[in-house]
């Protein structure tokens, strides 16, 4: 699992890079905290991060009709639940673990829906869990996902965004 930024160097964008410490680079996006997670064996592809980089005005903007969530950092994790050996259902438990109690909105980013749905319905508790509370799940992509992804947010206790990708 790879957590991006979805833009590109160099460019006129709002960006500025705050801290570089190991895996993760955490920078601002136009006032946002967006982290940059590097997992060991994540994939850097460029057409990856063209996916991620076309979503990102689409999450900014879905996040922007909400107040609440303005202040709250940004993480676009990008997961390849159909490669066994990146194991990013185990990554997906351990940034959730990492994070508990944390305000903060994440935002997962797959090319295989149905493989989301099915990793998240394993990741993430059957019952309400205090500790993701103040976690949101923001959702960017095919509007027939929207209600079994807000049913599995809730259904832990996170709040739930989304946002049409047409």
């Amino acid at each position: 699992m790879t957590a991006y930024s979805a833009t590109l160097p160099g460019a006129d964008n709002g960006i500025t890079e705050t801290a570089t410490h190991g895996a993760i680079s955490e920078r601002t996006l136009k006032g946002r905290p967006v982290s940059v997670l590097q997992y060991p064996g994540a994939k850097t592809v460029q057409c990856v991060e063209e996916q991620v980089s076309d979503l990102l005005p689409l999450a900014l903007h879905a996040l922007s009709r909400y107040p609440e969530y303005e202040s709250s950092p940004l993480f676009m994790l990008h997961c390849d639940f159909a490669d066994k050996k990146a194991n990013d259902d185990a990554q997906l438990t351990d940034f959730l673990q990492q994070h508990e109690g944390e305000r903060l909105v994440w935002m997962p980013v797959a090319a295989n829906a149905s493989l989301l749905i099915s990793a998240l319905k394993q990741v993430l508790p059957s019952k309400s869990d205090s500790r993701l509370r103040d976690m949101t799940l923001l959702y960017v992509g095919d509007a027939g996902l929207r209600e079994v992804l807000q049913q599995l947010a809730e259904k832990c206790g996170m709040k739930f965004c989304f946002q049409a990708f047409y």
